[in-house]
């Protein structure tokens, strides 16, 4: 049992969250794939095309305007050749700030107790992959730009609500779910902001719409989509329950986690925006539960029929964590004064741990897979390997990244 004393407590979760980050180091590290392989072969023929001109970054990739990975790509891989590390600084860079607002308010509200949580929430096993492969950053850089929007709005200064307007256009050039930033920003605006503030956020909704519409296809029909209704509520309940759904074995249980996690969610949204937010953290815990289910959604009704669920989507899901530490935040540091219950956070700090790095291994055999394949494919493999792990067309890519050609 853990001692009354006050001081050891707080020394054990510092040495907690200290490990914590020492796995998510290690995992980011042993992780790093450099080289370009799948989406980044499309994105360096495209930037060989077209450089760095508008039409360039704004060239779709299937439903996404990648802009800011385009940039990168032209770091990385144009006549600058900084390498795919650029990537990596990029998404690491995102992923700390993003965990850094949410972790300063989560300890305005309840002390660092709930900070060290928000902060674990993201940096996961599932995070560091996120990072440390150049064409997963797509989603910390869009998620900062989310996060961003939501803290500025609950400010009072005009000055930092125009600039949560700019965050939110931002977010859709990460990825296509930041545009799901809309809805949950004009409902902070609403709560929080006043009506001038909410008009504003739904003309800017409305040009977001505009722009982002531009060369993209149509969305799916009514028909369609009532269709596809219980197989998306299926893939939501799992991408909910990311990452431990993930895992054939933990599918069941995993999917029962996400439907706590959905209730969660609702009455996250059902408490502060329906009712009354006092705190800051309060005011943004729904918009991240929010974005959380609008982009489980999205990938719910944009993926139920393309197989499994990708663990890069698990970040998606660190907000709804988030949330539901800055709503609880109150009880937590109350909760830590009681030492019964703080033994039984610390007991559960220390088995997530072990679950991290439990994760963190098969991570790391995953990666070394890949960077075994595209080793081989930049010797001259074009086998069915390269095919499956590099690109579907080894020889085209071999032709894009100027390696010799097919043996």
């Amino acid at each position: 049992m853990v001692s009354t004393n006050a001081p050891l407590r707080n020394r054990l979760l510092a040495a907690l969250l200290g490990a914590w980050i020492i796995v998510f180091a290690w995992i980011t590290w042993a992780t790093l794939i450099l080289p370009p392989f799948w989406d980044a072969i499309t994105w360096i023929a495209d930037f060989q095309r077209d450089g760095f001109s508008l039409a360039g970054l704004w060239t779709p990739h299937n439903e996404h305007h990648l802009v800011f990975a385009r940039i990168l790509t032209g770091l990385a891989w144009g006549p600058i050749g900084l390498g795919g590390g650029v990537f990596v600084a990029a998404g690491l860079a995102a992923l700390l700030a993003t965990a850094f607002l949410l972790a300063r308010e989560a300890r305005r509200a309840g002390g660092w107790v709930a900070a060290a949580l928000v902060w674990m929430a993201f940096l996961t096993a599932a995070s560091a992959v996120d990072v440390s492969v150049p064409i997963n950053t797509v989603y910390p850089l869009c998620l900062v730009c989310v996060v961003a929007a939501l803290v500025l709005m609950t400010r009072d200064s005009p000055a930092l609500r125009a600039a949560a307007l700019a965050c939110a256009l931002l977010a859709g050039l990460g990825n296509a779910v930041g545009l799901a930033a809309w809805p949950v920003l004009l409902a902070t605006a609403w709560r929080s902001a006043g009506w001038r503030w909410l008009a504003a956020t739904l003309a800017a909704t409305a040009l977001s719409a505009a722009i982002f519409s531009l060369g993209t296809g149509g969305a799916a029909g009514l028909a369609d989509l009532a269709g596809r209704i219980l197989p998306a509520l299926d893939y939501l309940l799992g991408f909910l329950g990311l990452p431990l759904s993930r895992a054939p074995a933990l599918a069941v249980p995993g999917r029962i986690l996400g439907a706590m996690l959905l209730l969660a969610a609702l009455a996250i949204i059902a408490r502060f925006w329906l009712g009354h937010a006092r705190t800051t953290a309060q005011k943004v815990a729904p918009g991240l539960a929010g974005f959380t289910l609008l982009a489980g959604l999205l990938a719910a009704f944009g993926r139920a029929d393309m197989g499994g669920i990708p663990v890069r989507y698990a970040l998606l899901v660190a907000p709804l964590h988030a949330a539901i530490v800055l709503a609880a935040a109150p009880w937590i540091a109350a909760s830590w004064t009681r030492p019964r219950r703080a033994a039984l956070l610390l007991a559960g700090i220390a088995l997530l741990l072990a679950m991290q790095v439990m994760g963190g291994r098969a991570a790391i055999a995953q990666a070394r897979f890949i960077r075994t394949a595209i080793a081989a494919f930049m010797q001259g493999d074009r086998g069915a390997e390269s095919a499956r792990t590099v690109f579907p067309d080894p020889d085209y890519a071999a032709r894009v990244l100027g390696l010799p050609g097919t043996r």
